[in-house]
């Protein structure tokens, strides 16, 4: 009995230091559930995209509708516009998508003014992961996506040993640590970051995901002060 124990006990000793047992395993919960997503539509356009990862895919076409699926982890519903083109390392593409569940992107194409930094879309951060694989189509009314994010699995094998190679993790986290990544110069962290408070406490300030990439945007400002001052009087 005591040896069947002993794996357990190495994982919630491995986790004490992130915050103990219960955040550690609803932390590899999460990075599970956010290995695999799809998503099915009632999107007005054509258009398919396939990628194994951002070093090798091909799309072409628009669509603009009402989704719904699995993302980040979560079964959500969603609008989502996006317009896409082009051939690695050739490859273009915008994307709009606003959501209760999940958050807000506004990734504008052809230098809109305040967010395009980079068009190229392997330096961008969107929705799409850059060791993402997978498949989107629509066909003039309906449309599928599905991908599988190699990311994320290695993240979920590293959290098994207590690393968290994304720092995406919510629940072993402490929220003023959450708090200081959301001034992090790296998009990535800041966006890890706000979906982590999102799912720990539960609080949705409007964080919006902009293409640019080494500076803050206003609402990202303000969406911070917002979860900073609710922690604070909450006492977290």
């Amino acid at each position: 009995m005591i040896r069947s124990r002993l794996p357990i006990l190495l994982l919630c000793g491995l986790s004490i230091a992130a915050g103990g047992c219960a955040g550690y395993f609803h932390d590899r919960v999460k990075d599970a559930s956010e290995m695999f997503e799809f998503g099915i539509g009632y999107s007005m356009g054509v258009a398919v995209n396939v990628r194994a990862t951002k070093l090798a895919q091909v799309g072409v076409g628009g669509y603009s509708g009402e989704w719904a699926g699995l993302r980040d982890g979560s079964f959500a519903t969603w609008i989502e516009e996006r317009t896409e083109f082009g051939v690695t390392p050739l490859y273009y593409h915008e994307v709009f998508r606003k959501s209760d569940e999940l958050i807000d992107i506004h990734h504008p194409l052809f230098w809109d003014p305040g967010h395009e930094q980079f068009l190229n879309d392997l330096f961008l951060l969107t929705d799409r992961g850059f060791f993402e694989v997978g498949l989107t189509i629509n066909t003039v009314l309906v449309g599928v996506d599905v991908s599988f994010e190699l990311a994320e699995i290695a993240d979920f094998v590293a959290g098994l040993a207590g690393l968290d190679i994304l720092s995406d993790d919510a629940y072993s986290v402490p929220s003023d640590i959450l708090l200081k990544r959301l001034q992090s110069r790296s998009a990535w962290k800041r966006y890890a970051a706000a979906r982590a408070l999102r799912r720990a406490t539960g609080y949705d300030f409007g964080y919006t995901l902009f293409t640019v990439r080494d500076e803050h945007t206003e609402d990202q400002i303000q969406t911070r002060r917002l979860w900073k001052r609710a922690l604070e009087n909450s006492g977290d």
